[in-house]
């Protein structure tokens, strides 16, 4: 009997993983304490959960005042409360839906009413559509186009002016390690679009870095976040929780600013990634395609079910 096609990947399940991440992970505290963002703000997009939670924690141990952007007000206020006594910088959250077309405008001219200057600016705004391309209304699909790559963009847009002005800033999109793979079956749009973020930031940071601006795309792998909770891609995770090895948003985080106070163009996340990301971007492409297939099996095997049709 033929093994089944899915054999080849062990499966663990998200929670076991977290087990693992609590043992490995040393929670943001004073040993991350520095006045290095003294006097300067940060903008983190997707503030109030995940890895945008963990850069929010990490940026008030720096000293950075924190605007804090997201759609849940009760999140942020607690976030704000939580930040304020621990670290004793300012919090300003603010709500925003980034699939509608005018949140960037609207956040940028609530900065300017605030008179508050963004010194750095931390696009991690994003979640994930599984299924077939043509089962996803186009609707739904657009706004996640919005969120996870065009909002951050504009954003960057809005506000690298009076970083260059000031002659300092850092930028960071954070994006995924599907932005350097082959796109993904029933991921389509989630690997194209952080493949757009990807090539952005490193084009952006040639025209600016001479400029005092340091623009660094974050590529994380497998990483304990909501994304977990999204039903919809549940199973196609919890493949890819063994096979990439989870990584928690606060390490993501901690390299992430590193990277970019290095000036550093790209970061991936992890020596396991690293290597994975490196064998992706030099094997034959017909290889890539086998591989990227195979990994969304667990979300799509009805892909597999039949022989391509020539046309």
């Amino acid at each position: 009997m033929a093994a089944d096609a899915t054999s080849w990947a062990p499966t663990i399940t998200p929670q076991q993983s977290r087990y693992w991440l609590a043992r490995r992970t040393k929670p943001i505290g004073e040993h991350d304490r520095s006045s290095e963002g003294s006097g300067r703000t940060a903008l983190v997009t997707g503030a109030s959960s995940g890895i945008g939670l963990a850069w929010c924690e990490l940026l008030a141990a720096k000293g950075f005042d924190i605007v804090p952007v997201a759609r849940r007000l009760d999140r942020l206020n607690a976030l704000k409360q939580r930040l304020e006594a621990d670290w004793s910088v300012s919090v300003s959250p603010m709500t925003a839906d980034l699939s509608r077309p005018g949140a960037p405008a609207e956040i940028y001219t609530e900065l300017a009413r605030r008179n508050t200057t963004v010194d750095v600016l931390v696009n991690n705004a994003g979640y994930s559509i599984a299924g077939r391309f043509i089962d996803n209304s186009w609707s739904d699909q657009e706004a996640f186009l919005r969120v996870i790559g065009l909002s951050g963009i504009e954003l960057t847009h809005l506000l690298l002016p009076s970083m260059i002005e000031r002659r300092w800033g850092r930028i960071v999109f954070v994006a995924s390690i599907a932005a350097v793979m082959s796109g993904l079956p029933g991921q389509v749009l989630y690997s194209a679009g952080k493949s757009l973020v990807h090539k952005f930031s490193e084009g952006l940071a040639e025209e600016v870095e001479r400029l005092g601006v340091h623009s660094t795309v974050s590529l994380p792998g497998t990483t304990d976040t909501d994304i977990f909770d999204n039903s919809n891609v549940t199973e196609f995770t919890e493949g890819l929780a063994m096979q990439m090895s989870m990584m928690s948003p606060i390490a993501v985080a901690r390299q992430g600013f590193e990277a970019s106070k290095r000036g550093d163009r790209m970061i991936v996340h992890g020596k396991h990634h690293q290597i994975g990301t490196f064998f992706m971007a030099h094997a034959p492409r017909p290889l890539r395609y086998l591989i990227s297939g195979r990994l969304a099996l667990k979300a799509m095997p009805e892909l597999h079910n039949a022989a391509p049709q020539r046309c």
